[in-house]
């Protein structure tokens, strides 16, 4: 897919409030290649990463949310926000709350998690856990 194609299942952060788009992008300081902060729907965002020549690379929010909570679980909202590149890594943290498995187990967990991506690799990989303030 390329041009309004891809951007049909989420809205750039910029364009959800008609705010500035310097917050919602994180340009990698010696590539070509820039974090998008997208809005999946009122409660939910992810990233989206830009690299020159290649397609748009979406980040999987089950598998950032399998990783933060240590098996797979469903998810009720999850922000997520870039921090910083770190050389070909990407730091990103998120927050999102886990409710109990089974349904209707009572209770569930709010989780932080920071996280990085490898743009030479593609591989994701905790960098910290713990529960959400």
């Amino acid at each position: 897919m390329s041009g309004a194609e891809e951007f049909a299942d989420a809205w750039f952060g910029p364009a959800w409030g008609n705010g500035p788009v310097a917050p919602c992008v994180l340009w990698h300081p010696k590539s070509q290649m820039a974090v998008l902060l997208m809005t999946l729907d009122r409660r939910t965002s992810t990233l989206w990463i830009w690299r020159h020549g290649k397609p748009i690379l979406k980040l999987d929010n089950g598998q950032v949310a399998r990783l933060v909570a240590g098996e797979r679980t469903d998810t009720i909202g999850m922000s997520v926000e870039p921090l910083r590149w770190e050389g070909n890594n990407l730091l990103f943290e998120t927050d999102f709350f886990a409710p109990s498995v089974p349904p209707g187990g009572g209770g569930g967990r709010d989780l932080h998690g920071v996280l990085s991506w490898n743009a030479l690799t593609g591989k994701l990989s905790v960098v910290s856990v713990g529960a959400s303030d």
